[in-house]
């Protein structure tokens, strides 16, 4: 019998964090005065909710501190946390979890028994973001039970709680019986998927962000995925052995967080950056980084072609009222997931802003890439000088010296790219936009075909991280998150049905606002991917809630609200929440 939870994922829950309880001993008791002096000094102004994108105080005391530890260290956050020594460092992450280290333990799921056995080939495998190399995000009969008549009567299964923090930013990948996913820690973990037993876990050396790509068949199958601190992997998805590894680019903020693709024998990462939160440090020289995409051969590891999306390094563009000397141009990020296309030998990227001035021809951009060469082909450019880096959020003026003139919206390509060929009909390349632009392209010249406006935008709103087809359907999800700036128009959050011959909405289900009710960091709209299954499609929120949704009428067809606790096969207590 198929397993009814291939591609539902509804028991990944992040860690439920300590509550903040009093430390016992003197020594604890100064630890915790230390790094609130410390936070308040080094942190506070950032995670007081003075930068929208930085997570609020609030939210920084669910987290072990382990995590909190790591993304200073090698994460997020350790440019900015540079200048700290490693004890401050324990202080901060102490203070802020309410619980010593030692106090913060993870147990992963219990152990298959000695008996158990695998079927990698049961099922077609769900490859990377998309489920195919050309993201359609459909999951059909021959993937999995579920369908429009299955959704109403699933439930909860298992549940396991994952490691190193309050998210799990991996999406999981099915082939057969297996599961793979990553945590915060950068443990990429094998997961029987009819029970939640623990196969094997393999240890990067960051955070995984993304879907891993499986390729080949029987003893054969490949895993491939990124971190997030620029490093790629192949391992065997039979043994879990590494195969290679290998750092995508030398730039010291580069991160994967989109999911590589397979053709041929190659495999393409897609490149981007933590170095736009950089820039908020005034001591930091804002900024150099260059998205691009890179081939490997999947086989050795080989690094055949990297392609830059900016043409020439950046160079000094004058000092801040530091010294602090600064650069550009830079950014161009590729974190949106690629899309292969076959018949004309292309794979197609998004890319983001500029970080720093000027702006240049490939941000915010469709681009597509010659599989063989890693030439550019050719640039659809949806926003011209949309140049921005974090210290835009500041009301610091030397911060803001390292703002680009420009101060752009943020409009990137963050939601996977699609192609999509369709018999007697046009093919298309499919983008969607964190202005809330849909954009139908040609795949021959990138010229725009259809262009509709379906979100309102913003900064982490519009079209955030997918869509999905079903035929001739395409579902395309809404965030609209509030980004703490003026809003033009009206918020659209919620689940559209859109006509790929026309780009029209045949349906809108607006998330509902009465989910919340007051909650802190609650709100409508759908950041996630969706999913397409043969009659529905299905999305979480960021309410808490996944949803499906009927094909032909948007009627919610099924609801499962995940922000509340879970019992865990460990027996711990896991937490669940929003999604996106």
């Amino acid at each position: 019998m198929r397993n009814p939870l291939i591609l539902l994922s509804l028991a990944w829950l992040a860690s439920c964090g300590p509550d903040g309880q009093t430390a016992n001993t003197e020594n604890a008791g100064a630890t915790r005065v230390t790094g609130e002096i410390l936070y308040r000094g080094h942190c506070a102004d950032c995670h007081a909710g003075g930068v929208p994108r930085a997570p609020h105080r609030d939210m920084l005391g669910l987290m072990p501190a382990e995590y909190t530890l790591s993304a200073m260290n090698d994460g997020v956050m350790r440019v900015q946390s540079a200048h700290l020594t490693i004890d401050e460092r324990i202080a901060i992450a102490e203070y802020l979890s309410g619980a010593p280290l030692s106090e913060n333990t993870y147990l992963p799921p219990p152990k298959c028994d000695a008996a158990h056995t695998t079927d990698v080939n049961r099922l077609r495998p769900w490859q990377g973001w998309g489920g195919d190399p050309w993201n359609s995000r459909f999951a059909g009969s021959d993937q999995t039970a579920i369908h429009a008549g299955t959704i109403p009567d699933l439930e909860l299964k298992w549940a396991v709680k994952m490691p190193g923090g309050t998210r799990a930013r991996s999406q999981p990948m099915f082939a057969g019986n297996k599961m793979f996913v990553g945590g915060a820690d950068g443990r990429l973990m094998t997961i029987d998927a009819e029970t939640g037993c623990l196969i094997r876990q393999f240890q990067a050396r960051a955070e995984m962000r993304h879907a891993a790509f499986v390729d080949g068949t029987g003893e054969d199958m490949r895993l491939y995925f990124g971190d997030l601190l620029g490093h790629v992997y192949a391992l065997d998805a039979v043994t879990g052995d590494l195969i290679w590894t290998d750092r995508a680019d030398p730039h010291p903020g580069a991160t994967i967080t989109a999911s590589p693709v397979v053709h041929g024998d190659r495999v393409f990462f897609a490149v981007s950056s933590l170095e736009v939160t950089a820039a908020a440090d005034p001591e930091y020289g804002c900024c150099t980084f260059r998205g691009s995409l890179v081939a490997y051969d999947k086989f050795s590891g080989e690094k055949i072609f990297q392609t830059y999306t900016i043409d020439s390094p950046a160079v000094p563009r004058g000092r801040n009222d530091l010294g602090t000397r600064l650069f550009g141009p830079s950014g161009a990020p590729l974190w949106a997931s690629l899309a292969v296309d076959r018949k004309r030998n292309r794979i197609y990227a998004g890319s983001g802003e500029n970080y720093s001035s000027p702006g240049t021809d490939r941000s915010d951009a469709v681009i597509a890439f010659d599989m063989t060469s890693g030439e550019i082909v050719w640039t659809m450019q949806a926003l011209a000088n949309d140049v921005w880096n974090m210290a835009c959020m500041s009301d610091d003026p030397v911060v803001l010296q390292a703002c680009p003139g420009e101060n752009g919206p943020d409009y990137d390509f963050g939601a996977g790219i699609m192609y999509v060929e369709r018999p007697g009909k046009a093919d298309l390349v499919v983008a969607g936009q964190k202005s809330g632009d849909l954009f139908f392209l040609n795949p021959d010249t990138g010229d725009i075909i259809t262009k509709r406006k379906i979100g309102r935008g913003g900064i982490q709103a519009g079209i955030h991280f997918g869509m999905a087809r079903d035929g001739n359907v395409l579902y395309v999800p809404v965030s609209d998150f509030p980004d703490g700036r003026e809003p033009i128009e009206l918020a659209r959050p919620g689940m559209f049905a859109v006509s790929l011959d026309n780009g029209d909405i045949q349906w809108f289900t607006r998330d509902p606002d009465d989910v919340c009710r007051g909650r802190d960091f609650c709100t409508p709209g759908i950041s996630a991917a969706a999913t397409a299954f043969d009659g529905a499609v299905m999305a979480g929120s960021m309410d808490g809630h996944l949803r499906a949704y009927d094909r032909e009428t948007g009627e919610v067809i099924w609801s499962f609200d995940t922000a509340r606790e879970f019992e865990t096969l460990t027996g711990q207590v896991a937490r669940g929440g929003s999604f996106g």
